[in-house]
C-alpha cells in the first residue's frame, strides 16, 4: 500500500479537475510531465494548437459532454473548462513558454460581451499573475499596461485584494530583472489607479499595500536613485502625484530609518516647491534630531503653520529645545498649550518631562510632577519613569527607591527598561547584593522579561568589586538556566571582570572560545575591544597589533571603544603620545564616531603620569573647542594640573581654589558642560588635600561644606561621606590640625565600612581595588598614635593590614618604622620590618650610588661594576625597588637604635642583646656595625671584646652569623 501511495496523488493531483472527454490520451499524457525543463516546439505547438483548435469549433463537435449554453452572444460560451485553462497556463508557464502563455490568456481569459473585451469573471488570481509576469518577462509593456488597466478596473471594486497582490508580484519581479526605475514608475502608476493617490503615512494601515515596496527599499544589493525616480514621475505623470509619492518616500525612509535619504527627498520638495504635509515635516523634524541637526527642527516647524497637525511634532521640537539648551523655548512651548485653550494632556506632561529627566533638570521634572497631581491627573507609565530617570541621571540613587515605589503605588507595571535603570541604580551605590534581589524579584515575575541586558550590567559590576567567580556564575546562570544566548555584549563583560581582576589570560582564552562563534551582529567588534586590553594589561605590543590586523582583516565596523584601546596602547606601550593626540584630531572630524571625555582622560592620564602640566591643559581647552562635555576625571587631571604649576611657579594655590570654586558652582547650575552634574567626590577630595597642606585647614572645610550644599541634600550628607574618597579627605584635613581624637574615631569609622564590604554575601573573592586603600593614608595614623601615646597598637594594625593583602606605600612603610624605633616596646617589631622588606632596597640603591662613583675613577673601575651599571642602563627599572628604607629613615632609626643600646647598663646583657639582634635581623645588623657606634657609652669595650668579628664583618662587609660574635 505504501509503496502505491505516490502514484496514487500523482494522479490524483491531474485527475482533481473534471477533464473534458475529448482531450486525447496523447495530450493528457504531455500535460503529466512535472519538469521544468523548456518543451520541445512540436510538443508545444501540437499543445497549444489542440486548445486553440478546439475552442474555435462549433459547439456541437467540441465534445459530447458540454451542454449549449444560452446567453446574450454566443461568443461567451467555452469548451476548455477553467480547471483546463487554469492547468494549462501554469504548465506553460513551468516550462517558460511564455509567448503561448500570453496567447492562450488572451484567447481563454478574456470574453466578449455587448461588444465588449472584457476578462472573465471566474478569473483566478494564479492565471493572472502568470498571464502578466509572461508579458514582463518578454517586454511588453504596453500590453502589460492594458492588461493591468483591465484587472483594476473589473475588479478593484470587488476584488481589492487580488489586485494589490498582482501590482506588488509584477513590482517584485521587476526588481529581480534590475527593472528598478521602471518598477517604481509603474508601482506608482498602478497605486494610483487603485487608491486615488499614492500618498501613504501609516504603514500598519498600508501593510498590504506598502509590504513589497519597503521589502525593495531595504534590500542592501539595491541601491535606488529615489530623486531620479520623481524627476521621472514628476515629467510624466505630474507634480501631484511626484507629490504625494514624495511623501511616502519620506515617510518610509524614516520608518527605515535611513535619515539621509530622507532629508534628500525633503529637499527635493521643497526645492520644486511642491506641497508639504503634516507627515513631510514630522518626518523631516525626526529625521534632523536623528541627525542631531537640532538648530533646523524650530526653523522648518515654524516655516509651515499649515503643517502643524500631528501631535508627534510636538515631541521633536521639545527635543531640539532641549538639545539647544533652550530652556526658555522649551519651557514656551509647553506653556503655549495653556493659551490656545488646549490645556497640556498627560502625553504632553510625559514627554516634556522624559526631555528635561534626560538633561538632568530635576527640580523642573519635579515641578511638572506637581503640577499635573495638582491638576488631578493620574500619572502614567511615562511620567513615573522620567521622575526615576531624572533622580538616576542627577546622581541621586537613594531618591531612586522612592520613586520606584511610585510603580506599586499606581498600580502601574514596570517595564524591561525600568528594572534595568534600577540594576544602573545600584551599579552607582557600588552595591551588587541589592542588584541581586532586582534579579531576583524578576525571575520571580512571569510578566517580565530578563534579557542578556541585566545580566551583561550585574556581570560588569563585578569588575568594580573585581569578583570574577561571580562573575562567571552569572554568565553561566544566563546561558544554562535562562537560555539566554550570550553575544559580544556579555562576553565583553565578563573578559573585563578578569582584566580589572588581574587575570588578562583569562579574558585572552575567553576571546579565543568565543570570538570565533561571533559575528558582527552580535557584536563581534565589543569583544575584540577587551582582548585589546587584556593584551595592554599584559604589557604584550605584538598581541595588540596582531589584533588590530584581524579587525582590518575582518571589515569589522570600528566603534568609539575601539578607539579608546588605540589610544591606550600607543600612550601606555608604545610611548607614541603624538600619534595618539593625531587620533583624537582624527575622531573630532570624524563623521560617525564622535569623540567624548574618555579619550581625553586617557591621554590626560599618560600626561600626569609624566607631569607633563601643560599637555593636560591644552588637552582640555581642545575639548573646550570642541564641545566635548568634561567628566569628573578630567576636571580631576585638570585642578591637579593647575594646582601642580601654581605650586611650581608661585608656591600658592588661590588660583587652585578660585577654579575649585567655579567649578562647583557652574556644574550645580548646569552651566559646566559636563557628562554628570553632580561631580564625584575625587574632583574635591585631592583639591581638599592639596588646600589643607599648602594653604588652610579651614579653607578646606569650607570647600567640602560648600560641595555638600551644592550636590547633597541635609539627609543625603552621610551617604555622601560614607565614601572613601571623603572619609580619606576628612581624614587628612583632622590630621593637619590635629584633631586626632576626631580623627581616631573618623579612621575606626573606615576600618569598619572596609570589613563590612569584605563581609557582604558578595564577597566571595578580595577586591584588588580595595588594596590601595591606606595607601597614602597610614602615614596619618602613625602620627595619630604617637601623639595619643598609643604606639603599642600600631604592631598590631600594621600586621592586620599586611595579613589581608593592602598596599602601603613606601612612606608608609618609613614613618611605621620610625614610629616603632622611638618607643623601646615597639622597637623589635620596627628591626623584623626593616630587616625584612626595607634594607634591601636602601643597600640596592647605595650600591649602585657607589658603582657610579667608582666607575668615574678609572683607578678604581673594574669590569664588574661596568657590566652591573650596564644592565641598570638597559632596564633602569628592574634595579629600582618599591620599597626602601629612606636615608632620613635610616639615620633616624640607627639614632633611636644607639639610644635604645645606650640604655642597657650591663656589658654583659647589652652582648646578648646585640647578638640577639644580629640573630634575628642580620641584614641590618651587618649594616649597622660598619662603623663603630659612637653614641653608645660601652662601646670601646665592646670593639675590644669582639675586635676579630669587627675586622672581618668591615673587611668583607657581608653578614657573619651572630655565633662569631
Amino acid at each position: 500500500m505504501k509503496r502505491c501511495a505516490p502514484a496514487i496523488l500523482k494522479t490524483y493531483n491531474y485527475n482533481r479537475g473534471i477533464w473534458n472527454s475529448g482531450v486525447p490520451d496523447r495530450i493528457r499524457k504531455l500535460l503529466r510531465d512535472k519538469s521544468t525543463s523548456p518543451l520541445c516546439s512540436h510538443d508545444e505547438r501540437n499543445l497549444v494548437s489542440f486548445f486553440m483548435t478546439r475552442e474555435n469549433m462549433p459547439l456541437k463537435s467540441a465534445g459530447t459532454a458540454l451542454t449549449k449554453r444560452t446567453t446574450s452572444a454566443i461568443t461567451t460560451t467555452s469548451v476548455t473548462t477553467a480547471f483546463e485553462r487554469q492547468y494549462l497556463i501554469k504548465y506553460l508557464y513551468r516550462h517558460q513558454a511564455h509567448g503561448n502563455v500570453i496567447k492562450i490568456a488572451q484567447n481563454f481569459l478574456y470574453t466578449t460581451i455587448d461588444s465588449r473585451r472584457l476578462l472573465r469573471q471566474d478569473v483566478s488570481l494564479p492565471e493572472l499573475k502568470k498571464f502578466l509576469l509572461s508579458l514582463l518577462i518578454l517586454q511588453r509593456g504596453v500590453q502589460l499596461d492594458q492588461a493591468m488597466g483591465d484587472v483594476i478596473s473589473q475588479f478593484l471594486l470587488t476584488q481589492k485584494q487580488m489586485v494589490v497582490d498582482l501590482i506588488n508580484s509584477i513590482f517584485s519581479k521587476m526588481v529581480t530583472m534590475n527593472m528598478h526605475g521602471e518598477a517604481v514608475y509603474k508601482w506608482v502608476k498602478w497605486m494610483k489607479l487603485v487608491n486615488g493617490h499614492c500618498q501613504f503615512t501609516n504603514y500598519m494601515e498600508n501593510r498590504i499595500v506598502l509590504r513589497n515596496f519597503l521589502s525593495f527599499m531595504r534590500r542592501s544589493d539595491v541601491h535606488p536613485d529615489y530623486i531620479s525616480y520623481l524627476k521621472a514621475i514628476q515629467l510624466t505623470q505630474g507634480p501631484a502625484l511626484a507629490s504625494q509619492f514624495a511623501t511616502t518616500l519620506i515617510f518610509l525612509l524614516t520608518y527605515i530609518r535611513n535619515f539621509s535619504l530622507a532629508e534628500d527627498v525633503w529637499n527635493y520638495k521643497c526645492e520644486h516647491n511642491l506641497p508639504i504635509i503634516d507627515s513631510d515635516l514630522t518626518c523631516i523634524l525626526k529625521t534632523y534630531c536623528h541627525m542631531q541637526k537640532f538648530s533646523l527642527v524650530p526653523q522648518t516647524y515654524y516655516k509651515y503653520p499649515d503643517a502643524q497637525h500631528d501631535q508627534n511634532q510636538f515631541d521633536y521640537l521639545l527635543i531640539a529645545h532641549s538639545k539647544l539648551h533652550n530652556w526658555d523655548a522649551l519651557q514656551s512651548q509647553f506653556n503655549a498649550l495653556f493659551g490656545v485653550g488646549k490645556l497640556p494632556s498627560i502625553q504632553h506632561y510625559g514627554i516634556l518631562m522624559y526631555t528635561m529627566a534626560r538633561i538632568g533638570e530635576l527640580d523642573s521634572v519635579n515641578k511638572l510632577y506637581t503640577q499635573l497631581l495638582r491638576r488631578g491627573m493620574i500619572p502614567t507609565y511615562v511620567v513615573l519613569q522620567s521622575l526615576l530617570y531624572a533622580h538616576y541621571k542627577v546622581g541621586d540613587f537613594a531618591a531612586c527607591f522612592n520613586q520606584y515605589e511610585l510603580f506599586k503605588k499606581y498600580d502601574i507595571a514596570p517595564s524591561t527598561a525600568t528594572h534595568t535603570l534600577m540594576l544602573k541604580v545600584y551599579r552607582g551605590l557600588n552595591d551588587l547584593d541589592g542588584a541581586f534581589r532586582v534579579l531576583k524579584r524578576l525571575s520571580e515575575d512571569p510578566s517580565v522579561e530578563i534579557t542578556e541586558g541585566h545580566f551583561a550590567l550585574l556581570i560588569q559590576m563585578c569588575s568594580k568589586s573585581t569578583n570574577y567567580l561571580i562573575a562567571q556564575e552569572l554568565f553561566n546562570l544566563m546561558t544554562d538556566h535562562y537560555s539566554i544566548q550570550h553575544t559580544g555584549k556579555s562576553v565583553a563583560s565578563l573578559m573585563d571582570v578578569y582584566i580589572e581582576s588581574n587575570r588578562a589570560a583569562d579574558a585572552i582564552a575567553l576571546f579565543e572560545k568565543y570570538s570565533k562563534d561571533l559575528s558582527w551582529r552580535d557584536g563581534l567588534i565589543s569583544v575584540y575591544n577587551k582582548a585589546i586590553k587584556a593584551h595592554i594589561s599584559s604589557q604584550n605590543s605584538s598581541k595588540c597589533e596582531e589584533i588590530f590586523h584581524k579587525i582590518t582583516d575582518l571589515n569589522l565596523a570600528v566603534d568609539s571603544e575601539f578607539y579608546k584601546m588605540m589610544i591606550r596602547f600607543l600612550v601606555k606601550l608604545n610611548r607614541d603620545y603624538d600619534t595618539a593626540l593625531s587620533i583624537i584630531d582624527q575622531l573630532i572630524k570624524h563623521p560617525v564616531i564622535k569623540v567624548d571625555a574618555t579619550h581625553f582622560e586617557i591621554m590626560m592620564e599618560a600626561y600626569d603620569k609624566i607631569g607633563y602640566r601643560d599637555g593636560i591643559i591644552n588637552l582640555y581647552k581642545l575639548m573646550s573647542q570642541n564641545k566635548v562635555a568634561a567628566n569628573s576625571k578630567i576636571l580631576y587631571f585638570i585642578l591637579k594640573a593647575v594646582a601642580k604649576k601654581s605650586l611650581q611657579n608661585d608656591g600658592e594655590v588661590k588660583e587652585t581654589i578660585k577654579m575649585v570654586e567655579e567649578i562647583m558652582e557652574n556644574a550645580s547650575n548646569g552651566t559646566l558642560d559636563v557628562t554628570y552634574n553632580k561631580l564625584h567626590p575625587s574632583v574635591m577630595a585631592w583639591p581638599m588635600r592639596m588646600v589643607v597642606k599648602h594653604d588652610s585647614p579651614q579653607r578646606a572645610l569650607e570647600l567640602y561644606n560648600r560641595y555638600n550644599e551644592l550636590f547633597f541634600k541635609k539627609h543625603d550628607w552621610i551617604s555622601n561621606n560614607n565614601k572613601f574618597v571623603m572619609m580619606r579627605s576628612l581624614l587628612v584635613l583632622l590630621a593637619q590640625i590635629e584633631q586626632w581624637k576626631d580623627f581616631e574615631t573618623l579612621f575606626i569609622k573606615y576600618m569598619d565600612r572596609v570589613e563590612n564590604i569584605e563581609s557582604l554575601p558578595s564577597s566571595t573573592t578580595p577586591n584588588i581595588k580595595m588594596k590601595s586603600l591606606f595607601s597614602g593614608l597610614f602615614p596619618y595614623k602613625v602620627s595619630q598614635l604617637v601623639a595619643m601615646n598609643k604606639i603599642d597598637e600600631l604592631p598590631l594594625l600594621w600586621k592586620k593590614l599586611h595579613e589581608k593583602g593592602f598596599i602601603l606605600d613606601n612612606m608608609s612603610w618609613n614613618s611605621t618604622v620610625d614610629a616603632l624605633f622611638k618607643d623601646s616596646r615597639t622597637i623589635s617589631y620596627g628591626l623584623k620590618i626593616v630587616d625584612d622588606t626595607l634594607i634591601h632596597g636602601h643597600d640596592l640603591i647605595h650600591k649602585f650610588r657607589l658603582l657610579t662613583k667608582l666607575s668615574q675613577d678609572t683607578a678604581h673601575s673594574s669590569h664588574k661594576s661596568w657590566s652591573t651599571l650596564e644592565m641598570k642602563e638597559k632596564d633602569p627599572y628592574k634595579f629600582q625597588p618599591k620599597l626602601y628604607l629612606q636615608s632620613d629613615t635610616y639615620n633616624s632609626i640607627v639614632k633611636q637604635l644607639d639610644t635604645y643600646l645606650n640604655g642597657i647598663d650591663d656589658i654583659t646583657e647589652l652582648e646578648t642583646r646585640i647578638r640577639d639582634f644580629i640573630s634575628n635581623y642580620r641584614y641590618f645588623m651587618k649594616d649597622y656595625l660598619l662603623k663603630p657606634r659612637d653614641n653608645i657609652s660601652k662601646w670601646e669595650q665592646i670593639e675590644m671584646r669582639h675586635s676579630s668579628y669587627f675586622k672581618e664583618l668591615r673587611k668583607l662587609k657581608i653578614v657573619l652569623p651572630a655565633s662569631n660574635f
